[in-house]
């Protein structure tokens, strides 16, 4: 039998995210200062490889070590904080230091302008090293894997990185906030930066930039990237690659233990500008095999799919359909001059949205109490074409308020006391009983809401994650709580369009789809549907729209379908849709 090869070699360990040195930093100048040679460090990694005896494993592995510490002393000394620094140490010994040994008698009187340039050249060498410490000592770069040097097999013979031939990985899954403490690292090195984005995404790029031209980038992923706000980057870095192939899981539980949404991401290194085939599944591989589901949902996604607002894999009859609703209106945002509000977070509901037995109690023991109670809508109590109606209350503490002038709900307040108070600034522990960390009162409500004035007003509301199609109307004033977007002082018409098959269609197929079949909702994707000129006044559509909001105040239950029909009627003849394409609208599927 053969021996198989001693292949921990290969096998790194390490923040591959984080290096001190550029994949185009130049170890030339570190290659002529050292003894060792491109063919040097191969051979030994190759000796290392094949050795049969411990002795000569270990003696590779201190050879090994020895060039690969050579080199990066070598090119520490070539960094471009060094080089400046060096540069400026040598401006200032030229104009200063030097001068002094033959002024012994200091008759020389420098002018205020040469004291100024002193000053700044003496701030800028204390600066680069700064940098160049942090180079050497920062805890960032403990761990720091250095892609420059570690795989010789990747380095041309001065040196230069060459690239992978291909690249897989199924990077960590990890939101922002838990990686705080390097976001001015990734900003700085990474064109994909987003300070929302998920770790994820740094990977991706870092992956790409590790290939050789022509080499092959393969990739499980959460889908989010394809139409979130931080994938935006990600998206036009991407664009200039040929992406060969996006398999889309949806919610399928690929993985049993987290719920992840994954997508394999298939890309070439060479220039892009090109469609490429995308599968959505909707079942996992059983009866019929991975090859087969995906050969049965593939489509071929055409380059117009690829907007830096977001990507959608579809068709070319779809997205021929999205592309003329688009160029049929003006989005949404443009006539709301990009205002829709979120509703309420108060940080602890417990104590600040009650019942109306609470309520009464309240006003009983302190008639002042009404002035902070207000009507209060959960996003679960949305339903289409219904003005929606609350049986709960939210006491409404803004921030600036004296809340000693409400005894009463002081008194309740002081109740859920602990839970209320805001974490000091600084304090890290775990186990803080109450809330986040802010700028407001411990009897105050959790956010700012500067808007919440806006609430009294007539508005539509729908819910950030939708599980049907429902987008509601409220004229009562009721306030909401942070799972509704409302859309303030806006015609009666905007809430038939917004109830309509067209709109659905245009959700259904650029929002991210979530389990169940939900829909993230966030505000991007309203604003940015296509709402064409004659919408906003079009007096039959209003009466219709008017009609089924009566109808379902009158009775939730009653079936207002045919009206229905007409509304989505007469929003088709506006975009001027054929019967082929109504047909592809029409079947956008979970309307609910």
């Amino acid at each position: 039998l053969e021996t198989l090869p001693n292949i921990d070699i290969n096998l790194k360990c390490g923040n591959s995210l984080i290096h001190r040195f550029a994949l185009d930093a130049d170890l030339a100048p570190a290659l002529r200062k050292s003894k060792w040679n491109m063919d040097s460090y191969r051979l030994a990694v190759e000796q290392y490889r094949h050795a049969d005896d411990k002795a000569l494993k270990r003696e590779m592995e201190r050879l090994i070590d020895t060039i690969k510490g050579d080199l990066q002393v070598g090119i520490s000394q070539e960094t471009k904080a060094v080089r400046d620094l060096n540069k400026a140490k040598n401006e200032y010994y030229l104009a200063y230091e030097k001068e002094q040994l033959f002024d012994t008698e200091g008759k020389t009187r420098p002018t205020r302008r040469q004291n100024e340039r002193r000053r700044k050249l003496e701030e800028k060498i204390n600066k680069l090293s700064q940098v160049v410490d942090d180079l050497k000592n920062n805890v960032l770069f403990t761990n720091a894997f250095e892609w420059r040097f570690e795989f010789p097999e990747v380095l041309d013979d001065a040196g230069r990185f060459t690239g992978f031939d291909v690249v897989i990985g199924n990077p960590p899954y990890i939101r922002q906030e838990a990686f705080k403490e390097i976001k001015p690292y990734l900003k700085e090195q990474y064109r994909t930066f987003a300070g929302t984005a998920d770790l994820f995404t740094y990977f991706i790029e870092l992956g790409l930039l590790l290939l050789r031209p022509q080499g092959q980038f393969t990739f499980i992923v959460p889908n989010k990237w394809m139409r979130s706000g931080y994938g935006k980057a990600l998206r036009i870095y991407l664009q200039e690659l040929a992406v060969q192939h996006i398999i889309d899981f949806g919610d399928l539980p690929v993985f049993e233990e987290a719920i992840t949404y994954p997508c394999v991401l298939h890309v070439e290194k060479v220039p892009g500008g090109h469609g490429f085939p995308a599968a959505t599944l909707t079942e996992l591989p059983g009866e019929r095999s991975l090859d087969e589901l995906i050969a049965a949902a593939e489509v071929q996604v055409q380059p117009a799919s690829l907007s830096e607002g977001g990507w959608v894999l579809v068709d070319a009859r779809i997205q021929a359909v999205i592309d003329k609703l688009r160029g049929a209106g003006r989005p949404l945002g443009e006539y709301l001059g990009g205002k829709i509000f979120y509703g309420i977070k108060t940080g602890l509901n417990e104590a600040f949205v009650i019942d109306a037995a609470t309520r009464d109690r309240l006003i009983a023991e302190d008639p002042r109490s009404a002035e902070v109670i207000k009507p209060f809508l959960a996003g679960k109590d949305i339903r289409r074409y219904e003005r929606p109606v609350s049986n709960k209350y939210l006491i409404f503490t803004r921030r600036g308020i004296d809340i000693d002038e409400y005894p009463a709900i002081r008194r309740h307040l002081e109740g859920f006391r602990e839970g209320l108070e805001p974490r000091p600034a600084g304090n890290m522990d775990k186990n803080w009983p109450g809330r986040k960390s802010g700028n407001y009162r411990w009897f105050e409500i959790q956010d700012s809401i500067d808007y919440w004035n806006l609430m009294d007003r007539p508005k539509i509301l729908y819910q950030e994650i939708a599980m049907s199609h429902a987008f509601a109307y409220d004229e009562a004033g009721l306030y909401v709580n942070n799972k509704l977007f409302m859309i303030v002082d806006v015609p009666m018409e905007l809430l038939g369009y917004l109830n309509s098959s067209v709109v659905w269609f245009m959700l259904w197929h650029t929002t991210t789809r979530l389990r169940g079949d939900a829909l993230a909702m966030q505000s991007p994707y309203i604003l940015g549907l296509p709402v064409h000129p004659a919408i906003m006044d079009d007096q039959t559509l209003g009466s219709k729209t008017l009609e089924v909001l009566e109808l379902k105040s009158a009775d939730p239950a009653i079936d207002t379908s045919l009206i229905e029909r007409k509304i989505d009627t007469l929003v088709y003849r506006l975009y001027g849709l054929t019967e082929e394409e109504i047909a592809l609208v029409e079947g956008a599927v979970g309307r609910g």
